[in-house]
């Protein structure tokens, strides 16, 4: 038992160092990690991006290949959404990425009614070009969305479904 401690504190060092670093590298591939255990050890290769891949939002269906930008911000003109309004189609896919601050995205249940397909909140993205992604299938409509660190503040947006 005392022989293994060693390598069972290596391979939750590298755990550990690996799934708080990283992030998106630069040409969009995961990020990668460098092993220092011993020869032989299983090892992750890739980290997935933070967030994931594309949530759904409503039914799910495939992605048209139109991606939407909104970038979420805080600065001296306080908290928000950029743009808070945001036209799309089913299939597109809206990237919300942080600029400054710690922000979520919520298409809260209780400001869309009778909405199916809701995803839940989603993480708290900390760090700038963390991002996380929706690929629209809902109806067409009007859809509420906000921060909810920041809504009490007016960090909100709609989703204009055409």
């Amino acid at each position: 038992m005392a022989s293994t401690l060693p390598l069972r504190i290596a391979s939750f060092a590298a755990l550990a160092l690996a799934a708080c670093g990283g992030g998106d590298q630069p040409g969009g591939g995961p990020a990668r990690t460098e092993s220092t255990l011993p020869a032989g050890t299983p090892t992750p290769t890739t980290l997935a991006p933070p967030g994931g891949g594309p949530v759904a939002l409503g039914p799910t269906v495939a992605p048209s290949g139109r991606t939407i930008q909104v970038q979420m911000v805080t600065d001296e003109k306080g908290n928000r959404f950029d743009p808070d309004t945001v036209q799309a189609r089913a299939g597109d896919v809206l990237k919300f990425t942080v600029g400054t601050g710690v922000h979520n995205v919520d298409f809260l249940a209780a400001k869309n009614p009778g909405v199916q397909g809701l995803p839940a909140p989603s993480e708290l993205l900390q760090q700038p070009g963390q991002s996380k992604e929706y690929v629209v299938g809902l109806q067409p409509g009007s859809y509420y969305f906000q921060c909810d660190p920041h809504a009490a503040l007016g960090m909100a947006g709609t989703l204009v479904v055409q």
